[in-house]
């Protein structure tokens, strides 16, 4: 066979290249609507909404004095279903953990907890540090049992205990104190993720003052 016959055969037993490429195209279009492409519409806008936990405790006096020795804030615990994820946990009738999807806490809430923790100790006059290399006098420890929202029979609250175990080193008597603290339930619509991190940043001021009482010097 001659090299034109050959060459004749091989353009006719292949497609054309505009042919390839329009081929090509349909693929990639299909695929795209497929899986969701943002070839064409550009990157999805992030609607997630983070929140903060933030200190709620009244601001102290610039020349109020400490009422309490230094203390060391050990640990701050949370339950696991609130540390699994930094989604906010909306707890269901039935007792089911159901984790918003848009709305998540600005950081882990055993972190969250324990800033706004030292911050309203230190506002009520309770001085804290965070590393045993500091001075310190009191040991204490925190542990959050229950901080989410609920949603029943169409209605929301607010939920938060907490214990708390202060070891006291200045000398008292009953040096070993040991608190469990429940705030007083809150309503809550239910979808309002800023009210319900409101809501629980008030009640780690509550808890805080009740370690300020334990801790006041007599």
């Amino acid at each position: 066979m001659s090299r034109l016959a050959m060459a004749s055969v091989g353009r006719a037993g292949s497609p054309s290249r505009p042919c390839r490429i329009r081929a090509v195209g349909l693929f990639t279009a299909a695929a795209c609507l497929l899986s969701g492409c943002t070839l064409f519409r550009g990157p999805r806008k992030d609607r997630t909404e983070f929140f903060p936990l933030e200190a709620a405790a009244p601001a102290a006096a610039a020349n109020e004095r400490p009422v309490a020795a230094p203390t060391l804030l050990r640990t701050v615990a949370v339950p696991a279903h609130l540390q699994r994820s930094k989604a906010l946990a909306i707890r269901q009738k039935d007792g089911a953990i159901h984790y918003a999807d848009l709305a998540w806490w600005s950081e882990p809430l055993d972190l969250a907890f324990a800033r706004v923790l030292r911050e309203d100790l230190d506002r009520f006059g309770v001085p804290t540090v965070e590393r045993r290399d500091q001075a310190f006098t009191n040991e204490l420890t925190v542990h959050i049992e229950r901080a989410e929202g609920v949603v029943a029979d169409g209605k929301g609250r607010v939920e938060f205990t907490a214990s708390f175990e202060l070891r006291r080193g200045d000398g008292v008597p009953n040096a070993v104190i040991r608190r469990t603290f429940t705030a007083e339930v809150s309503a809550w619509d239910g979808k309002d993720h800023a009210a319900l991190a409101k809501a629980l940043s008030k009640a780690a001021a509550d808890l805080a003052a009740l370690i300020r009482n334990a801790a006041q010097r007599g």
